[in-house]
């Protein structure tokens, strides 16, 4: 898969990588028009031996540090559940498998949705006996820090921080139905890092929208795929949601809401602006697709096809009204 150079820009200032509030972004920057999109999509050559017409990629997030080398973490359901690494080779032309899919502990896992915070990759998981969500560690091979069950199946998380009178804090959203219509929303105590063995997710809110259909006049459509948590300098939280309106021949759309936890569970969401992305080639945010925060001016979304393949380009695509 074909890497196209980052675009600098030396105005623009990221949060260091591996800081927790590297998910920061401004709002005014979510609003404008016209921003790029990297789209992974096919090109050509064999798949990957993932399985069959139920087997298929269900999340993405992208990793880049200091250095050119970019890392894509994608989930699969083949296999009983694996994350496919994928990196940037040297000479930034191509992507390739860096190792085996990575499998899980448990049996016949189906895992969503995934976000990245720092050095951390948050992945939904579920089985017809386990529901849960689990905190890996990039730098550490992608060992287990923290995992705990959810009271339902999630099927994509977003994680991001924020901040009261009493510190900083993670907060997590989780869709718990394949429709959409409902998200359970974790907070974390103030203070304290992911690694810390006193961090834990508690439930605080639930909110359940009702809408089932994926309608671009309505205020909320089913996010049951992807979605991503983002944050701003002033530490206001942001909900992104990705869909498609129909599984075949439909429109790609990501949805902007300003989370407010200062609001009563039937106001947490408020809609702010809906962006129509074109995902040519096979890629849409049916199967997987995140947000990545540079800096304060400069947000990627990435969307993979259903089944990656050996030879894969990342194309520049616009938004378009």
């Amino acid at each position: 898969m074909t890497i196209p150079p980052s675009e600098k820009n030396k105005k623009l200032k990221a949060s260091p990588p591996g800081e927790p509030m590297a998910a920061k972004i401004a709002l005014r920057q979510l609003r404008r028009r016209g921003k790029v999109a990297l789209i992974i999509s096919s090109d050509s050559g064999p798949q990957l031996p993932i399985g069959g017409v139920r087997k298929h990629l269900q999340g993405i997030a992208i990793r880049k540090g200091t250095s050119s080398r970019s890392h894509a973490y994608i989930t699969t359901n083949a296999e009983g559940g694996k994350i496919i690494i994928a990196r940037n080779e040297p000479n930034g032309e191509n992507y390739i498998v860096e190792k085996e899919p990575v499998g899980f502990d448990k049996k016949n896992i189906h895992p969503g949705g995934i976000q990245i915070i720092g050095h951390y990759l948050v992945v939904p998981i579920y089985n017809k006996n386990y529901t849960g969500i689990e905190i890996r560690d990039i730098n550490d091979g992608l060992s287990v820090i923290k995992e705990f069950r959810t009271d339902r199946r999630p099927f994509c998380v977003g994680i991001s921080t924020t901040s009261d009178d009493k510190g900083e804090f993670y907060v997590m959203a989780v869709v718990t139905e394949s429709k959409g219509r409902r998200v359970n929303i974790y907070r974390t105590p103030s203070n304290l890092k992911l690694k810390d063995p006193a961090c834990f997710f508690e439930l605080r809110w639930i909110y359940k929208p009702g809408s089932i259909v994926n309608d671009p006049k309505k205020d909320w459509n089913g996010y049951p795929n992807n979605i991503s948590l983002l944050s701003d300098k002033k530490n206001n939280l942001y909900f992104l949601g990705f869909y498609k309106t129909e599984l075949v021949g439909g429109k790609d759309y990501a949805d902007l809401y300003h989370l407010d936890l200062k609001q009563p569970e039937d106001k947490l969401f408020k809609r702010l602006s809906r962006f129509h992305a074109k995902c040519n080639d096979g890629p849409a945010f049916r199967w997987g697709a995140s947000a990545f925060v540079l800096g304060d001016d400069n947000l990627e979304i990435y969307a993979c096809e259903k089944n990656v393949q050996n030879k894969t380009t990342i194309r520049k695509d616009m938004f378009s009204k």
